[in-house]
């Protein structure tokens, strides 16, 4: 009898352990996703910060900024 119940005991305890092991691992999916996405959004701002500053640096190189008067 005591036996049944230290049986009947565990088997809760690992269904309560399973269960809430099951629901951490939904949060660290979930916030595993946001943070792929910031990456992401990091990752576009930087390049197109890069491309305006590549932009920038050949619109200077090829029209220097000098002034010309008509004589």
């Amino acid at each position: 009898m005591l036996i049944g119940v230290a049986l009947v005991g565990a088997i809760i305890l690992c269904s309560m352990a399973f269960r809430e092991a099951s629901e951490q691992s939904l949060m660290l999916r979930n916030i595993s996703l946001l943070g792929t996405f910031a990456w992401t959004g990091l990752a576009f701002i930087a390049a197109y910060h890069i491309l305006w500053l590549i932009f920038l640096l050949t619109l200077v190189s090829l029209w220097p900024l000098r002034s010309y008067t008509v004589k």
